[in-house]
């Protein structure tokens, strides 16, 4: 009983980081429409307002959050992450 709750409760854990990954992916500035499978780059500005890029962030000096792919399902899968403890890991 025991296992299979705290299997339970890490498949939550994993389920409320998803949502809030793509919560906030979603609430980020862009002006183009994703393309599912590819990847972009998600940055914050000085005011501190999210905004995803096609740019890598090797191409230029902006504060990198992390990068996303979009699947078939329409959810924004975190591919990785510079920043390793930011705010937005919460």
């Amino acid at each position: 009983l025991s296992t299979k709750f705290l299997e339970l409760k890490k498949e939550y854990a994993e389920l409320i980081a998803l949502y809030k990954w793509n919560e906030l992916v979603n609430k980020s500035e862009f002006s183009f429409i994703p393309i599912k499978g590819h990847t972009y780059y998600l940055y914050q500005r000085e005011d501190e307002k999210l905004f995803l890029s096609l740019i890598e962030p090797e191409c230029w000096n902006q504060l990198f959050v992390g990068s996303v792919t979009l699947d078939s399902d329409n959810k924004w899968i975190k591919t990785s992450n510079l920043i390793k403890s930011n705010k937005y890991e919460k």
